[in-house]
C-alpha cells in the first residue's frame, strides 16, 4: 500500500518540474519573477510537450534528463530572441510584456496570496484524499482507464512513441490525440506504481495550477484591490464548475489539466499592455502547452481573451487614425490576422480529428428551464454542489462593476462563456454547432464560466465587506468596523467553500469506491475492482507475462490487469469493438470444452486466459446501461487460476491440445479504442 507521503513527494516533484521549466524560460526572456509565476505552468508544459516530440524523433527514452536539456534549449532561444545574449556579454532587455501601471504589491500581500493559494488547494485536495483513502485507488471513470494505459506506454516504452497514444485512442481512424499531460505524468519515476503516478498527476497539478492561476488573475484584474486575488484563490474550492470536476468524473484528465493552465495565461495577457519580441518564445510555449494538453482548453483561452485582444487591437488601430498611412497598414495586418484565425478554425474542423470531435455529442440537449436552473444555482459541471452564495456574490460583483463602469472586458468575457454554455446545451443544431469543438458538452465549458464568475464573486465579496466596514464606522469606534468586515468576509467564504468541500468528497467517494451491492438495481454503482479483485490482480502479476493475452471486458478488471500485470488485453478500453470471435466466446462461455466452435474462436483470437466478472463497472453518473460482457462462468475447458471476490481468472489451456500459443497472432478481435472522447 502506497503511503500519502510518497504521493506528496511525487506531487511536489511533478509540480516543481513543470514550474521550474516554465520559470527558467520566462526569466531568460526577461520576465520578472512575480510576473512569471502565473504563466510558468503553461510555458513549462509546452517545454515538456515539445521536448517529448524531439526525444521521440531521436529515439530517446522518456525521463527527466530530456526535459532538462529541452528547458536549457528553450531558455537559450528565449534569451537570444530577447536580445539578452550578445558577443560582448549580456545586456539588459525589455521585459517579456510591459505590464499595465499598478502599484507594486508589498511583501505581506504576496505572502497572503501564497497562503490563500495553499489554503484553496488544500480545500480541494484534502477531501479528495479522504475520499480516496489511499493514492493507488482505481478511479471508476470512463476515460481513466485509457489515460492509465497511455501513460504506462510512455513510462515503459524503450523510446518516446507519441503516436502510440493516438493509436491507442483510435487504431482505425487517423486521429491525433493530445499528449502533453500524458508526458508530464510519465515523468514519474519508474519505482512509482502506475496507479499512484496517474492519480497524483491527474489531480494535484489540476488543483494547484488552477488555484494559483485564479489568484494571479484576480490580482491582475484588480491591482488596486489586493484582497481580490487571495479571495479568488480560496473561492476556487467552492466547486463552481471547477476543472477538477471533469478530471474526477468522467475522467477527462487532459482537458481538466489544460483548463487549469488557462487562468494563469489569461492573467499574463491581462497584465500585458504590449507584447515584445522577448515574449514570442514564452507565448508560443504557453500556447503549445495548453493546446497539446487539450485543444478545447486552448479554444477556451481564445474565448476568454477575445475581449482584451479586441480592445487592444482597436486601440492599436485607431491610435494613429484609421485613415492615415500607418492606420491603413495596421488595418491590413489585423485583417490578415483575423483571416488566418478563421482559416485555422476551418482547417481544424476539416481535419480528421476535428471532424471526429465535432461529430461527437455524448450529452443530450437541455431544456431552457434546466439551463436557467444550472446558471442560477451554479450547478454547471459534473456534481451538484449548489454554490448559491458564490452565484449571489457574482451578481453583486457584476452590479458593482456595471455601476462603477469598471472591467467591461471581464464582463464581456463572462457573457461569452455563458453564451457558449447555453449554446452547448441547445437542442438546435444551428446554435449548438458553435461549440462543436468542445464536443458540444456543457461540462467542458463549465470551468470557463466558473473561472470568470469566481473572480467577479471575489470582487463582490470584497465589496460587501467594505460596505459592512463603512457602515459600521458611522456607529462603532476603533477597530470594531474592521473586525466586523473581516468576520463577514470569513463567514461568506466559509459558507461558499463548505459546499465545495462536500461536493468534492461526494464525487470522489463515488469515483474511487470499491464497494459492490449484491442484488442491486441495474443502474447502481459498481467499481472496476473490488478489494478482493484488486488483491487478485496484484497476485497475477507473478503469474502472467507479456506473452499472455487476456480475454475479458474492459468494464471489469481486464484492462487494469494489462497495465498492472504487464500482460495484454483483447479489450483494453471500453470503445474497443468486440470482434465476432470474442463475441462468440462471450455469448457461449459455458460451452468451452463442450462445443469445439467456442475453443476454435479462442484459438483464432490467440487468447490464453479468460477474465470473468459478474459485476462490471457502472457509475451513478451514468443514466443508461453500456454493453459489457464476460460475466458468466466458463465451461470445463477453462481452468480456474485465481479468484478475487466475485471476479475470477481462468486459463484457456484446454482449448489448445498441443499446448498454449508461444506467440499470439494479431486478429480483428484485438482492434483498439475507436474514440475515447477525452
Amino acid at each position: 500500500m502506497v503511503l500519502w507521503s510518497t504521493a506528496a513527494v511525487l506531487a511536489t516533484g511533478l509540480v516543481l518540474a513543470v514550474l521550474g521549466s516554465g520559470t527558467a524560460v520566462l526569466l531568460a526572456a526577461g520576465a520578472r519573477l512575480r510576473d512569471a509565476a502565473s504563466a510558468a505552468p503553461a510555458v513549462g508544459t509546452g517545454v515538456v510537450a515539445l521536448t517529448a516530440v524531439a526525444a521521440g524523433g531521436l529515439g530517446l527514452p522518456w525521463g527527466v534528463l530530456p526535459v532538462v536539456v529541452g528547458t536549457v534549449a528553450c531558455a537559450a532561444a528565449a534569451a537570444v530572441l530577447a536580445g539578452r545574449v550578445r558577443r560582448r556579454g549580456p545586456v539588459t532587455a525589455p521585459p517579456v510584456a510591459e505590464p499595465s501601471p499598478a502599484p507594486v504589491a508589498p511583501r505581506t500581500a504576496r505572502l497572503t496570496t501564497a497562503a490563500a493559494v495553499l489554503v484553496g488547494s488544500l480545500l480541494s485536495l484534502v477531501p479528495l484524499a479522504v475520499a480516496m483513502g489511499r493514492p493507488d485507488r482505481v478511479q471508476n471513470a470512463w476515460d481513466a482507464l485509457f489515460h492509465l494505459a497511455a501513460v504506462d506506454l510512455l513510462r515503459t516504452g524503450a523510446t518516446v512513441d507519441l503516436r502510440a497514444v493516438s493509436d491507442l485512442a483510435s487504431p482505425v481512424d487517423p486521429v491525433t490525440y493530445p499528449y502533453a499531460w500524458h508526458v508530464v505524468a510519465a515523468l514519474a519515476p519508474g519505482g512509482v506504481d502506475p496507479l499512484t503516478a496517474v492519480n497524483v498527476a491527474a489531480l494535484v497539478p489540476v488543483v494547484v495550477f488552477g488555484v494559483g492561476g485564479m489568484a494571479a488573475l484576480g490580482r491582475s484584474l484588480f491591482p488596486t484591490t489586493p484582497h481580490v486575488g487571495p479571495v479568488t484563490a480560496v473561492l476556487s474550492a467552492a466547486a463552481l464548475g471547477a476543472p477538477l470536476a471533469i478530471a474526477i468524473q468522467p475522467g477527462l484528465i487532459p482537458n481538466a489539466y489544460g483548463l487549469a493552465l488557462v487562468p494563469g495565461v489569461l492573467a499574463w495577457i491581462v497584465r500585458s499592455e504590449r507584447v515584445t519580441t522577448a515574449a514570442l518564445v514564452p507565448a508560443a510555449l504557453a500556447v503549445a502547452g495548453i493546446g497539446l494538453s487539450h485543444p478545447g482548453a486552448l479554444l477556451g483561452l481564445a474565448l476568454l481573451a477575445a475581449p482584451w485582444v479586441a480592445a487592444r487591437a482597436a486601440r492599436w488601430l485607431l491610435e494613429p487614425g484609421i485613415r492615415s498611412e500607418t492606420g491603413q497598414r495596421r488595418l491590413l495586418v489585423l485583417s490578415g490576422a483575423v483571416l488566418c484565425a478563421v482559416l485555422a478554425v476551418v482547417l481544424v474542423v476539416g481535419s480528421g480529428t476535428g471532424a471526429a470531435v465535432a461529430g461527437t455529442r455524448v450529452k443530450d440537449p437541455l431544456t431552457a428551464g434546466e439551463v436557467a436552473r444550472r446558471l442560477l444555482t451554479g450547478d454547471l459541471g459534473e456534481w451538484p454542489a449548489q454554490p448559491l452564495v458564490v452565484v449571489a456574490l457574482a451578481v453583486v460583483g457584476t452590479v458593482v462593476l456595471v455601476v462603477r463602469r469598471q472591467q467591461p472586458t471581464l464582463l464581456a468575457a463572462t457573457l461569452l462563456t455563458v453564451a457558449a454554455y447555453v449554446s452547448a446545451a441547445s437542442p438546435w443544431p444551428l446554435v449548438s454547432s458553435w461549440t462543436a469543438l468542445w464536443y458540444t458538452e456543457t461540462r467542458r465549458i463549465a470551468p470557463l464560466v466558473g473561472l470568470t464568475a469566481t473572480v467577479v464573486a471575489a470582487y463582490g465579496l470584497v465589496a460587501v465587506a467594505r460596505w459592512v466596514r463603512d457602515g459600521a464606522r458611522r456607529r462603532l469606534p476603533g477597530a470594531v468596523p474592521h473586525v466586523l468586515a473581516t468576520s463577514c468576509a470569513v463567514a461568506l467564504i466559509a459558507v461558499c467553500v463548505v459546499t465545495g468541500v462536500r461536493a468534492t468528497h461526494g464525487v470522489a467517494s463515488d469515483a474511487f469506491s470499491q464497494d459492490v451491492v449484491e442484488d442491486a438495481p441495474p443502474l447502481s454503482r459498481t467499481p472496476y475492482l473490488t478489494v478482493g479483485e484488486e488483491e487478485m490482480v496484484a497476485r497475477l502479476g507473478d503469474v502472467l507475462g507479456p506473452e499472455d493475452l487476456v480475454l475479458g471486458s474492459s468494464f471489469s478488471g481486464a484492462g487494469h490487469l494489462a497495465v498492472l500485470a504487464g500482460t495484454r488485453a483483447v479489450l483494453p478500453y471500453h470503445m474497443t469493438p468486440l470482434g465476432d470471435d470474442a463475441a462468440l466466446v462471450d455469448a457461449r462461455a459455458g460451452d468451452l470444452g463442450r462445443d469445439p466452435a467456442v475453443c476454435a474462436a479462442v484459438r483464432r483470437i490467440g487468447a490464453t486466459h479468460l477474465y470473468v466478472d459478474p459485476h462490471p463497472l457502472h457509475s451513478t453518473y451514468w443514466t443508461r446501461e453500456h454493453a459489457t460482457g464476460f460475466t458468466t462462468p466458463p465451461g470445463p475447458a477453462a481452468r480456474l487460476v485465481d479468484r478475487g471476490g466475485s471476479a475470477s481468472l481462468h486459463s484457456l489451456d484446454g482449448c489448445y491440445p498441443a499446448g498454449p500459443p508461444s506467440e499470439t497472432t494479431p486478429s480483428r478481435d484485438r482492434a483498439q479504442v475507436k474514440h475515447p472522447g477525452g
